[in-house]
């Protein structure tokens, strides 16, 4: 199975994540997630974590590996954002399609069938 993952790092004044290497291999921290380096766990693509692992542990520093998403989970999100830019785009389409049909009468009874095909999908998606 691969994931990604961060490696937090305690220290004096709290948890850091590491983010990259200085001059003399001194280590870069991150005040949070957003800042810190991605590795790709799992396989053999995990040579660059072990060599930071390594590093750490010889300069004494305590840390974790934090186990971000798997690569299931990012290929359901990417499913999820592409489904949903399929519906944008369906949107669009019909904007188009109604802006030019006279017999709806104006942009206000356009937007409401809009808003009609948008509430029927958000039925249709969540369904609680």
């Amino acid at each position: 199975m691969i994931y990604s993952a961060a490696i937090k790092i305690r220290t004096q004044s709290g948890d850091r994540y590491f983010c990259g290497l200085g001059k003399r291999d001194s280590i870069q921290t991150a005040w949070s997630l957003a800042g810190a380096k991605l590795f790709l766990v799992g396989g053999s693509v995990d040579e660059k974590l072990d060599a930071i692992k390594a590093l750490l542990a010889a300069k004494k520093k305590q840390f974790e590996i934090i186990k971000i998403c798997e690569a299931t989970e990012v290929k359901e999100l990417q499913a999820s954002a592409a489904e949903a830019h399929a519906h944008i785009q369906h949107l669009h389409d019909l904007w188009a399609e109604y802006s030019k049909d006279v017999t709806l009468g104006g942009t206000f009874r356009l937007s409401n069938k809009i808003w009609d095909v948008v509430n029927s999908w958000e039925a249709d998606q969540c369904p609680f």
